[in-house]
């Protein structure tokens, strides 16, 4: 049996229970801590008086406070660390990195989830609570090293000069090949 209890604001010995058992809802009253009576009423009817109830209540305090905005460990873009293989029963490994999405839409309090997108470009949903509980934080990725650069020659200016007008000579379609005998031939005539 499920039941919810009323408090009178006025006298703690006041009180409304409202409870569903075996089917059937019944709401109680009672009065110095006496039981007074209890109603039973149809299920359409006892929703219509709660949405009334609510009603009355948000005329005297202006409505429930809206729940503050929920904050998220993470953003988007931040990179996250599977320390939990199959976390939220996504097809995850220990050790991957995740890239952060998205995050829940703020106007869709329901919506809790952001979503990362692992290996293979596949997208996986998880809750705020996963971070530090199957995902950690990536500071930064690790930099890659970088191969040393192949050491070229350094390229005479005057070459340079032979292959710009070789190029230019040898017309817009000319193939490399073409462009290189056009800069041997100029090379030629000036030596």
């Amino acid at each position: 049996m499920t039941e919810h209890k009323l408090q009178c604001a006025v006298d703690p010995g006041d009180y409304l229970t409202a409870y569903a058992d075996s089917g059937e809802l019944g709401v109680g009253a009672y009065s110095k801590q006496r039981f007074a009576v209890t109603i039973y009423p149809a299920a359409e009817d006892a929703r219509t008086f709660a949405r009334a109830l609510l009603t009355l209540a948000d005329e005297i305090d202006g409505s429930e406070p809206t729940p503050a905005a929920a904050t998220f460990p993470v953003k988007v873009g931040d990179k996250l660390r599977v320390t939990k293989a199959g976390l939220n029963w996504a097809d995850v490994e220990v050790g991957e990195i995740l890239n952060v999405l998205s995050l829940p839409a703020d106007d869709d309090p329901s919506d809790i989830e952001f979503t990362a997108e692992g290996r293979n470009g596949d997208h996986w949903a998880f809750l705020p609570s996963h971070v530090g509980n199957g995902l950690e934080k990536v500071d930064e990725m690790p930099a890659a090293t970088p191969a040393a650069a192949p050491s070229t020659p350094a390229i005479a200016p005057e070459r340079v000069a032979l292959l710009e007008k070789a190029r230019i000579l040898a017309g817009p379609i000319a193939s490399p090949s073409d462009v290189l005998d056009f800069a041997r031939f100029l090379a030629e005539g000036v030596a």
